[in-house]
């Protein structure tokens, strides 16, 4: 066994597993449904006020890390939407790790 395969079960098992780190959720990307076990860091989250020359607007971002295998081949990019439970978000950030994709995602509240 390779250590990629030893990661990926490490990462299947331990942090994407329902009953530690991560919850069971719908996810639609691209018209496509799926479920998958999803860990959301909600310690990454912002807010800041007024940062587009709009007014009010608040933004909060949060990272979001999605196991590549759950995705059926297709990747997520940058600037489409993507919506993970009952939240739709744009996706500001992916980064390509071993058998997973952290997304950063923003969503605008006026």
């Amino acid at each position: 066994m390779e250590f990629k395969d030893v990661l990926k079960a490490d990462l299947k098992n331990t942090f994407h597993n329902n009953s530690e780190f991560s919850g069971k959720m719908n996810v639609i990307y691209d018209g496509i449904l799926f479920e998958s076990s999803v860990m959301m860091d909600q310690s990454a989250m912002e807010e800041r006020s007024g940062k587009d020359n709009a007014g009010d607007i608040f933004r909060s971002s949060i990272y979001c890390f999605i196991m590549k295998d759950d995705f059926h081949g297709s990747e997520p990019r940058r600037n489409h939407y993507i919506t993970v439970g009952d939240t739709e978000y744009i996706i500001v950030s992916v980064s390509d790790e071993v058998n997973e994709y952290a997304l950063e995602l923003e969503i605008a509240d006026e």
